[in-house]
């Protein structure tokens, strides 16, 4: 099976090596922070998908979730391309039959991969498209082992801004209602809604009450532009985004060493609350990673005015949404994978 894994790896992954100088890596500071983030990187090297050649069931059930969830972006792009995402599809299918079928009836992210093909094959068949053999070949055989029909496409998603008692909603009804928003109107944002939505992304816990992580609200077309250049994870609707916030962290507020994450956690914690925020102030929003080379990120410190103590942590795309929109379903894993009791 490890052939298989290899050859999953080779085809969907480019593979980055780490060159690590012998002489720099034991020139490092021996301190705890030292050896503790060497460590990490050897953990990554050994048990990360990027680094290794031979996954494991858990690594492709992974990889499959993250496919699935590209091919129902690609599903949601207005007007989208028939005959889009093609290796993505083929990928998919690869990493499908990577896992005994005995294994994957168990696994809630298999099925959830199933059912993304399916959606993926129903949409071209109803636009009269012909696919690949090898895709409607393997839609046959999964819908058959699975007894699955027919899906729709897409997902539709109410803005709660048509809904009269908002207050009176449960945070828990509050919460389902959030999805990422990644299409949206012309008109420009409401500063004043962005500002009460930070205001409410305030009332977020930070580690020894700190309050490092700011906003910045980039509304200048132009800097948008720049910025999503060098951002390659929205590239199907950077064209579309009106409004985008950076949210960053002031290093002269952490004590350097064993804080290292400090500034990641409590940005993530905040970033969660700004999105509920923006929800609540009816503000389409959706949330995208800051995983900038160093060399990107020294363009994003150019283009925005950064300085050297003010770390990027993650971007949002916002605008306002009409009453309804296009949306992934992004199915959740079931509970049993993701909690445990001791």
């Amino acid at each position: 099976m490890s052939n298989v894994f290899g050859k999953i790896v080779n085809k969907i992954r480019k593979v980055v090596r780490c060159h690590t100088d012998a002489k720099s890596y034991h020139t490092l500071i021996q301190d705890g922070t030292s050896r503790y983030f060497l460590d990490l990187y050897h953990k990554y090297k050994r048990y990360g998908k990027e680094h290794s050649t031979d996954w494991d069931v858990e690594q492709v059930l992974s990889e499959l979730l993250v496919v699935s969830h590209t091919i129902e972006k690609g599903l949601t792009v207005p007007e989208s391309r028939l005959g889009f995402g093609e290796k993505k599809v083929d990928a998919l299918i690869t990493l499908l039959e990577a896992i005994p079928e005995a294994q994957a009836k168990q696994q809630e992210r298999y099925l959830i991969a199933v059912r993304t093909l399916t959606r993926y094959v129903t949409f071209h068949q109803r636009r009269g498209y012909q696919l690949p053999k090898r895709v409607e070949d393997a839609y046959a055989k999964y819908r058959k082992i699975f007894a699955i029909n027919e899906l729709n496409d897409l997902t539709s998603y109410q803005s709660i801004k048509g809904y009269e008692h908002l207050a009176e909603l449960s945070f828990a009804d509050f919460a389902k209602l959030r999805h990422s928003v990644r299409f949206y109107d012309e008109k420009p944002v409401e500063e004043e809604k962005v500002i009460n939505a930070i205001r409410l992304a305030q009332t977020a816990p930070s580690t020894c009450n700190r309050q490092s992580t700011k906003v910045l609200h980039i509304a200048e077309k132009e800097k948008i532009n720049q910025v999503l250049n060098i951002h390659s994870g929205c590239r199907s609707f950077a064209s579309n985004i009106p409004t985008l916030l950076l949210l960053y962290s002031d290093l002269r507020d952490w004590d350097g060493g064993a804080d290292f994450f400090g500034p990641y956690l409590d940005g993530g914690i905040f970033l969660m609350n700004l999105l509920y925020g923006l929800e609540y102030y009816s503000i389409g929003a959706c949330p995208l990673n800051a995983y900038f080379s160093k060399e990107n990120e020294n363009a994003l410190r150019e283009i925005l005015g950064m300085q050297p103590y003010e770390i990027p942590i993650a971007l949002v795309a916002c605008g306002n949404i009409d009453a309804e929109v296009q949306l992934p379903l992004s199915e959740r894993r079931p509970i049993r994978d993701i909690y445990k009791k001791l």
